[in-house]
């Protein structure tokens, strides 16, 4: 709001340029008064109740339209910001190992047992060690509230270490995989551009302790990747199965062999997932 006080003064400048105590007094008192909460209303409908506890701005968009604000930058990157000391606003004080550095929460509407808002889901940065000129560990975390639940919990956490760590499933969603069939043989060559999926294999004859191997052609594959193989079904020897994999650009060798003691001719069912991996 500096600039309010700013327009003031330019507009009660004598000659000498110099600003007149009053003027200077009164853009000063502006300032202050409208530097307090304030509610920027796009939707007269909307009675602004209800706000977060301790807010400076709220806006409030019209019906049917988003809210947001914009940030526009030219030449240079546009940046938000969350920052926060400890201690008041006249003596700061560093924060502490475990502080809250700053966190975005996510709210909606309910009405049976309200009507009020309530957070579902909320991201939000802590402090690791207390912070000083050249400590300042942080991590994030990531919480949203189950099904049947009012309560948020806290599910994935990204620490000061990189490391990602939480307690729901992580994978694959749906869309991410696929399936395909061999053709012809167990050594014929298939096509999937799939990170997991079910690979189904020929029905032919493989002898007892023989190796057989084909490629699996599929662009999310790099060198260095990791290719997980399970064998899913088509077939009652589980278990007389060794399954290997050998990841190129672009493709993966696999490797099949079997141990029953005499021959199988089964269509094997093998489920794959793409696991990303580097040497440096």
């Amino acid at each position: 709001m500096g600039a309010i006080a700013t327009a003031f003064n330019g507009a009660f400048q004598d000659v000498g340029n110099i600003v007149k105590s009053t003027a200077r007094a009164l853009g000063a008192t502006i300032e202050a008064y409208v530097a307090a909460p304030r509610t920027h209303n796009a939707n007269a409908a909307a009675a602004p109740t209800s706000a977060p506890t301790g807010y400076v701005r709220r806006a409030i968009g019209a019906d049917g339209a988003d809210a947001g604000d914009a940030i526009d930058a030219f030449g240079g990157v546009p940046t938000g910001w969350l920052r926060r000391a400890n201690g008041t606003g006249g003596t700061p004080t560093a924060i502490s190992s475990g502080n809250i550095v700053g966190r975005w929460n996510f709210a909606g509407w309910y009405t049976s047992g309200g009507p009020a808002y309530a957070i579902g889901a909320s991201i939000r940065a802590e402090a690791t060690q207390n912070w000083t000129s050249t400590a300042q560990g942080a991590k994030l975390v990531f919480s949203a509230t189950p099904n049947g639940s009012a309560s948020p919990s806290d599910y994935w956490t990204l620490d000061q270490d990189g490391s990602f760590t939480g307690l729901g499933k992580l994978g694959y969603a749906t869309g991410a995989g696929g399936t395909v069939t061999q053709s012809t043989s167990k050594s014929n060559g298939v096509t999937l551009n799939k990170l997991c999926g079910d690979i189904t294999l020929n029905a032919a004859s493989l002898n007892n302790n023989t190796v057989v191997s084909f490629i699996l052609t599929n662009n999310k594959i790099e060198a260095g990747d990791i290719l997980i193989l399970n064998q899913l079904g088509g077939g009652a020897n589980f278990g007389r199965y060794c399954l290997n994999a050998r990841c190129g650009a672009g493709f993966a060798t696999i490797d099949i062999i079997q141990y029953s003691g005499g021959a199988l001719a089964e269509a094997i069912v093998i489920r794959f997932m793409v696991l990303k991996g580097v040497t440096a």
